[in-house]
């Protein structure tokens, strides 16, 4: 099952499009509503693929971004547990998530994705909190 679900990634339809950084491939990503956007192929820069979910970016300073191929759910990571430091790194790690994507915000408040803390310190106001993006009405 965990080849499969690497071959599927992998086998997705690809589709070109020629910008100013030169040929670049797609990956259809269908809605809940029944229409598609295009995402830019983030397996091809994957930090990680492992079963069930592929890191798209990993820094220790400030956080990781995600992707679980079963819930189709972007996670955005934030390594930071004081809200107001929280509040403003966020902006910094969604920016990431839109230029790996290659896709505007609007695109990106359509896509199944959260925002939360590490979750490691005790007492902190972040734990286990999940946010959507923050630009997303």
């Amino acid at each position: 099952m965990i080849i499969i679900l690497i071959v599927i990634l992998f086998r997705l339809p690809k589709q070109g499009q020629e910008n100013n950084k030169g040929f670049t491939s797609t990956l259809p990503y269908s809605l809940n509503n029944g229409k598609t956007i295009q995402l830019k192929d983030f397996t091809k820069s994957a930090v990680a693929i492992d079963p069930g979910v592929v890191t798209l970016y990993k820094n220790p300073t400030e956080g990781v971004i995600f992707y679980n191929t079963t819930g189709r759910l972007f996670s955005l990571v934030l390594n930071e547990y004081d809200p107001d430091e929280f509040n403003k790194k966020r902006p910094e790690l969604e920016k990431k998530f839109i230029s790996i994507l290659d896709i505007s915000q609007t695109d990106a408040c359509l896509l199944n994705v959260q925002v939360s803390n590490i979750g490691a310190v005790d007492g902190s106001d972040l734990n286990g909190k999940i946010f959507p993006l923050s630009f997303c009405k």
